[in-house]
């Protein structure tokens, strides 16, 4: 993933990401930055409304500990049960995404890229690479609009 970081940011595509899941220490001011899993539509010409993200993103997170029949969502649970696993553009079955093409994928979250250096919100764009295995970084937020950087800062801790 990081051997691949300048390719990402120099050709990879904006999108809207959602987290799955994201080491605790994310949500508390402090100075690790951590790994996590989110879900996202690695072609941006398909609209994801981020709410319905958020329902995918917890229906996988229900997943974490089970043992499903379907072999990708075993793949799915696996890696979020494991939470040193990391995955790159491992597709979300239409059980869970419906007629969304979705991955789910592990990105880095680097605090300086967030505006308040906290995961304030579960969603946030990405960068990600335009072909598979998807590797992403979060969009560092100096190229956020205004508006979702104001938004960003007037909510609750997620």
């Amino acid at each position: 993933m990081f051997d691949n970081k300048w390719q990402v940011y120099e050709s990879g595509i904006v999108v809207w990401a959602h987290i799955i899941q994201a080491n605790r220490l994310l949500f508390e001011p402090g100075k690790d930055n951590c790994p996590a899993s989110v879900v996202f539509a690695p072609n941006w010409r398909q609209h994801v409304d981020v709410e319905e993200l958020g329902h995918i993103a917890h229906s996988l997170y229900e997943l974490k500990g089970t043992v499903p029949n379907e072999p990708h969502l075993r793949q799915l649970a696996e890696c979020l049960t494991d939470e040193r696993a990391r995955t790159f553009g491992v597709r979300i079955p239409p059980s869970v995404s419906g007629h969304l093409r979705l991955v789910e994928s592990s990105t880095f979250i680097t605090r300086k890229h967030l505006p308040n250096r906290v995961l304030t919100l579960p969603f946030f764009p990405i960068v990600v690479a335009s072909q598979a295995p998807y590797y992403n970084f979060p969009l560092p937020s100096r190229f956020w609009p205004e508006q979702f950087i104001e938004f960003w800062d007037a909510q609750d801790r997620y």
